[in-house]
């Protein structure tokens, strides 16, 4: 009797409790295969459920993370001088998007240089590093101890003990295996290092979820660094998925400053015990020696009110005249983007989708695979890398518009991590990520529609179910 008394008040509790937070979710007004997928796992997994709704579901890009403290006085070009730059008439729109979401304006007279083997970007970027003279700020999402790690950290002692200012950000989810010795070691010298929502707090578990997954290399404010890598030996070394093919970017012009003002940010929301002005990290730009190239930063997560950067790739795409080459390692996409895809190819232009046959996320590898029988109808051509591990981030449409940073082409990516890209806009940098594209593809196996359809009703299955799952994870 007392037993079944238990039962039946725990189950009205529960079910109290559930209803709660269903109507939450509804209320949440967000995309309903990411409402439905909660509401699914709190009656499959009631408790678990509600323990990871509460940890992972919930939504804080209204609630502005990050708050913006710095006074920006960087020069920005007048969108009436647009055509005047070059900028080609379907793209102007996609310029005036950006700044209109984040006011992250155009920035012209920039060198941007592609890397994409690991031993040409660490040995670039450690040259730069160790030529610093005033300021060094880097931000990862992981920062691993080892041969890349090791050469890293010596390069920031000896900077820090020479007065070098040495600023480190890294996730702490990231860089949980960073040993402390590693930190402290640089502490002592001088340098100042912060993980980003470190769990250990309140605040930082509360948003576990929303992970910093942005890359950023700003050194003496003169040379920037962006791209998809991380400090780790798989880059350089490789591991059991083979070498990590990647993108890097050095920029060295005016886009620079905007590189220093996305770092400066989370420098600002991370150091509590300084608040950093944006003036003072921010190199004199001389007036000759300097590419033509043309460049917006964008960032992207729960510290804005849009999500930046998959409204810039969404309004690349929908202009594109003639192609869209992209690299990425997962592809879980939104709704908006797989329309765009569709409809890029259906209209005539040559749309191929570059991912990696092996993956480091089981789930996410095998969700990707439900939408290439889509994809491939509509006529985009679908490559998957094989041999190594394909990790690079990067769009190339119309030989004009490149897009490289930190982003994948998933929904965590473009709705809950915290993201920076950059838009660059001239046909060097395009053309070098097209002889890039056209040399993977030598590795890659293309798809076919008619072999697809033929794999079997098993992994058909699996991949539908991870599918289903994806928006949580």
């Amino acid at each position: 009797m007392v037993w079944d008394i238990l039962y039946y008040t725990f189950t009205i509790i529960y079910s109290l409790i559930a209803a709660a937070l269903a109507i939450v979710i509804i209320l949440e007004n967000r995309n309903p295969v990411r409402t439905l997928a909660w509401i699914l796992v709190l009656i499959l997994f009631p408790i678990v459920g509600a323990i990871l709704y509460l940890f992972l579901g919930r939504d804080y890009r209204r609630k502005h993370l990050l708050k913006d403290k710095l006074v920006t006085s960087l020069p920005q070009i007048e969108f009436s001088e647009l055509t005047n730059l070059g900028i080609h008439d379907n793209f102007q729109k996609l310029v005036r998007l950006i700044d209109n979401n984040q006011h992250s304006g155009l920035y012209v007279r920039n060198d941007v240089q592609v890397y994409a083997k690991g031993n040409e970007i660490f040995d670039t970027l450690f040259a730069d590093l160790a030529a610093a003279r005033k300021s060094i700020h880097i931000e990862f999402y992981i920062i691993e101890e080892g041969e890349v790690g090791n050469m890293l950290h010596d390069i920031l002692l000896k900077k820090a003990s020479e007065g070098v200012e040495v600023r480190v950000i890294y996730d702490y989810i990231g860089g949980m295996q960073l040993p402390i010795e590693w930190k402290k070691s640089l502490l002592d010298a001088g340098a100042k290092i912060y993980p980003f929502l470190s769990a250990k707090s309140l605040r930082g578990l509360q948003y576990i979820n929303y992970r910093n997954h942005r890359k950023l290399v700003i050194i003496d404010g003169e040379i920037g660094y962006t791209g998809g890598i991380n400090i780790a030996d798989r880059y350089r070394l490789g591991d059991h998925l083979g070498l990590w093919r990647d993108t890097f970017i050095r920029v060295r012009g005016s886009a620079v400053g905007a590189m220093q003002h996305a770092f400066l940010i989370d420098w600002n929301f991370v150091g509590k015990d300084e608040i950093l002005s944006l003036e003072s990290y921010v190199a004199d730009m001389p007036e000759e020696g300097y590419a033509d190239e043309m460049v917006q930063i964008v960032t992207s997560g729960p510290d804005t009110d849009w999500p930046n950067i998959l409204n810039g790739i969404l309004s690349a795409i929908n202009n594109a005249k003639n192609k869209v080459y992209i690299h990425t390692p997962y592809f879980v996409p939104p709704e908006s983007l797989m329309l765009a895809l569709e409809s890029a190819a259906l209209s005539g232009v040559d749309v191929r989708l570059m991912m990696s046959e092996n993956s480091d996320s089981l789930i996410v590898s095998t969700a990707s695979r439900s939408y290439i029988d889509q994809l491939l109808r509509a006529g985009v051509r679908v490559y998957l890398y094989r041999y190594n591990f394909l990790h690079s981030k990067a769009i190339v449409v119309d030989d004009y518009v490149s897009i490289l940073g930190t982003s994948n082409m998933d929904i965590r990516s473009f709705e809950q991590n915290f993201e920076v890209a950059a838009f660059v806009y001239g046909t060097e940098t395009a053309h070098k990520l097209t002889d890039l594209f056209e040399e993977d593809v030598k590795t890659c196996r293309e798809l076919n529609l008619m072999s697809w359809r033929h794999r079997s009703l098993v992994r058909r299955v699996r991949e539908s179910f991870a599918r289903l799952l994806s928006p949580l994870f």
